[in-house]
């Protein structure tokens, strides 16, 4: 007997087919389960990347071509041999269900540290609000592809990256052998002591197998395209742009091959930023938050002191035109003549969220996931 408890849904489910339009065949959804990861398209053109859950190794999640049979909102979830469960926190199919075979669904949760993982009993489990975003993106009939592909092979015109996954289900697929084959044939080339290092870990976390530095932020690719010059990092500007979103007006770019890059220093290294850089395997990794104003990068970061975030103010106001200056005898920081209530922190002044929104006439659009806070003029 499959075990498909919790994604059974002995219900109405099933016909509700009258009244949803059907499905465009210009649209899809493609799973890859060991990545946990579930891509939404329009044409071919990916619009949105989700975070899922997976089956466990022992009910596992089907692969294969399939599509939308059924949607419901708020579902019933009917356990077999128990009690059914209505809509509401304590059900673990969460706000959505979009059938894909009988008895499997990608439906959200109840618990979103699941996320990541391999806990269901084969349905596809997705964070409440974007299994409701994904909700009214598809319709019956809709493609959906899952796939269970370790080895991920990326090219950006640039430079190839191999990213490998674990392989969850034990299917003795991440074999060395077969890793370096690929390395080679893409013309990866990676030193024999870093290579050895990384492929002790492809199946324990997600391994970036790249010729040379990469770099992430907040656990995130941003580029694996670094030049070090004079020991000093320089990074793809065009990446760093495509990251946040805005330009990057460096004050000492570099041009090699025609591409233009950024002084790492000038835009990271500025105290308001962790930054780890591990030589052995080549990765810096960076966690913080970003600021953009009107659409440019700013070289400094935020702050968060007792979950408060802090904005530094010169960064901010120097951006949009205006004077700031400090008196020493007040200690009090000034913009435009205008007095101004802050927290200061290592000789520098910040101020809140709201503070700055009301001090520079600003609103702010977050981008938690990234890291970035984007602010523009009213």
């Amino acid at each position: 007997m499959k075990k498909l408890v919790s994604c059974i849904l002995i219900i109405a489910v099933l016909f509700t087919y009258s009244g949803i339009s059907q499905g465009s065949m210009t649209n899809k959804i493609i799973l890859n389960i060991p990545a946990f990861s579930l891509e939404y398209y329009e044409g071919e053109t990916l619009i949105r990347t989700y975070p899922v859950a997976v089956g466990r190794s022992t009910s596992q999640t089907p692969m294969g071509d399939f599509q939308v049979i059924n949607k419901l909102k708020n579902p019933t979830w009917f356990p077999k041999g128990r009690q059914s469960v209505p809509p509401g926190h304590s059900n673990p199919l969460g706000t959505r269900w979009i059938g894909f075979k009988n008895g499997y669904g990608i439906h959200g949760n109840n618990n979103p540290s699941a996320i990541g993982t391999m806990a269901s009993a084969g349905c596809v489990r997705l964070y409440n609000q974007d299994v409701e975003e994904l909700y009214e993106k598809v319709a019956i009939g809709t493609p959906v592809k899952i796939i269970y592909q370790t080895q991920l092979l990326h090219n950006n015109g640039i430079k190839p990256y191999l990213k490998v996954y674990p392989d969850i289900y034990g299917f003795g697929v991440n074999r060395k052998e077969a890793i370096i084959t690929k390395l080679n044939e893409s013309n990866i080339q990676i030193a024999q002591q870093k290579l050895d290092t990384l492929l002790n870990k492809v199946n324990t976390e997600p391994v970036i197998f790249n010729q040379g530095y990469f770099m992430t932020f907040n656990k995130r690719l941003v580029t694996n395209d670094i030049e070090i010059i004079d020991q000093k990092f320089y990074i793809n500007k065009q990446e760093i742009e495509k990251y946040c979103g805005a330009v990057c007006k460096s004050a000492w770019p570099a041009v090699i091959q025609e591409r233009e890059y950024i002084n790492f220093d000038e835009f990271f290294n500025n105290g308001q930023f962790d930054i780890k850089i591990n030589k052995e395997e080549e990765i810096i990794s960076i966690t913080g938050i970003l600021i953009t104003v009107n659409g440019e990068l700013l070289k400094a970061g935020c702050l968060k002191e007792n979950n408060i975030t802090l904005i530094p103010i010169r960064p901010v106001a120097e951006s949009l035109g205006w004077t700031v200056s400090w008196n020493n005898e007040t200690r009090t920081a000034f913009a435009n003549d205008i007095p101004l209530k802050t927290v200061l922190i290592n000789s520098r002044s910040y101020m809140t969220l709201e503070e700055i929104c009301l001090t520079f006439n600003l609103y702010s659009v977050k981008d938690d996931t990234k890291g970035i806070i984007n602010f523009f003029s009213r």
